[in-house]
């Protein structure tokens, strides 16, 4: 039986400031977890907290005439950072993986927990069978629009361009291992992209160096293509399936939530 009440907060991640946040949803929630710059690995004293999840709807409200929030977001603060829970319905959270929604796949596989249980346990069973190479083009979009932002004069900021590194190497990493890695610290300590680990630097020095320098965007256009093709050559070979094996066992998990609620 699917437990929806087995909780723990990780203390390493504030979870004793979070907690009375995510009591506060208005529905029960099967996991939350730390998304992000915490996540990438480039998260600095001031950057906003995103936390993501999967929160289950009343079984009666589903099988009813009423339609139910299937995203809920709320924002407010912690330690003088803004704090962001954006949940999806367990309904949605499955049909998106299955999708090849990367944004998902890394909530739900997420090593920074706050909020588990039997459900969440399984699912990340079952999420490496929703891995193809259709995830490629997920981090391709995500490197295409840090790119964008990065070619307005007014938001050239390290950040995105970190963004830019950590979309590319992660699809790299995935397409070639089947593994996901998040971290821009981890995934740089096997491609040793020194422009990678100076913006690193940089991002954690402090505002003074986190703008991108003159002429610096036309470099990273240059590494934006390079890593681009390195992106596509390995999805090309990469041994991971073309659709996911995953929608029977997704299927039967999402029944069994339905089937054993209890918040009717």
């Amino acid at each position: 039986m699917t437990t929806m009440t087995d909780t723990f907060l990780n203390q390493d991640l504030e979870g004793d400031k979070f907690s009375r946040f995510l009591e506060d949803q208005p529905h029960p929630l099967l996991y939350a977890t730390v998304h992000g710059s915490r996540l990438y690995g480039f998260d600095t004293p001031g950057s906003d907290r995103d936390l993501r999840g999967c929160h289950v709807l009343p079984t009666r409200q589903v099988l009813g005439l009423q339609d139910g929030r299937e995203t809920v977001t709320r924002k407010g603060a912690s330690s003088g950072a803004g704090v962001e829970l954006v949940t999806h319905e367990v309904k949605k959270v499955l049909r998106l993986l299955l999708k090849g929604n990367g944004n998902v796949l890394e909530e739900a596989l997420s090593p920074l927990v706050l909020v588990t249980g039997d459900f969440h346990a399984e699912l990340r069973e079952i999420a490496g069978e929703c891995i193809t190479r259709r995830h490629a083009g997920h981090y391709m979009g995500m490197a295409s629009k840090a790119l964008s932002v990065l070619k307005k004069p007014d938001k050239a900021d390290v950040k995105h361009a970190l963004h830019l590194y950590r979309a590319l190497l992660t699809g790299i990493h995935l397409m070639e291992t089947g593994e996901l890695e998040c971290s821009l610290p981890a995934l740089n300590a096997r491609a040793r992209l020194s422009h990678a680990d100076d913006l690193l630097r940089r991002r954690a020095v402090g505002p003074e160096e986190r703008q991108v320098k003159e002429g610096e965007v036309g470099f990273l256009e240059e590494e934006f293509d390079r890593l681009m093709l390195m992106l596509r050559d390995a999805a090309d070979r990469s041994p991971l399936p073309a659709q996911p094996g995953c929608g029977d066992r997704l299927n039967d998990l999402l029944v069994r939530i339905r089937r054993d609620d209890l918040y009717w």
